[in-house]
């Protein structure tokens, strides 16, 4: 009875614990990996771009490693997940079509500035002056 080992579906829990440790050094590393692009970048660029640069660096080395550790110490192969999430992921675009043309409209009138202070807005068959509608 000593060799029979405690399974969750086809996992043994020393593999899942081997994981978890493996987690805490993948995030470490991404961490890592952050800011040390960050400070590279931060001289060259400004901070903005080395931030978003440096985020991206660390997401990157972390799904790797996350799909790396999936795949070697769990024995999971992902590539159907990460297939199925594009799917979903057309899924809500087509989903949410109306609301992206809304901000994307709204963007628009505010680069723009198609509309002014002072200038008449019709909604409906009921005009309404634009500054009176910018206080309510």
């Amino acid at each position: 009875m000593s060799d029979a080992q405690v399974l969750f579906g086809t996992v043994t829990i020393d593999r899942i614990v081997m994981f978890l440790l493996s987690l805490g050094v993948v995030i470490f590393v991404s961490y890592l990996c952050y800011k040390g692009t960050k400070a590279v970048l931060v001289r060259y660029t400004s901070r903005s771009v080395a931030r978003w640069a440096a985020r991206f660096v660390g997401y990157f080395v972390f799904g790797l490693g996350l799909y790396t550790i999936d795949l070697y110490i769990l024995g999971f192969d992902i590539n159907a997940t990460i297939a199925s999430l594009g799917v979903i992921s057309i899924a809500l675009a087509f989903a949410s079509q109306q609301i992206i043309s809304n901000l994307l409209a709204g963007l628009l009138i505010t680069i723009n500035r198609t509309i002014r202070l002072d200038d008449w807005v019709e909604l409906g068959a009921i005009p309404i002056p634009a500054s009176r509608r910018s206080r309510t």
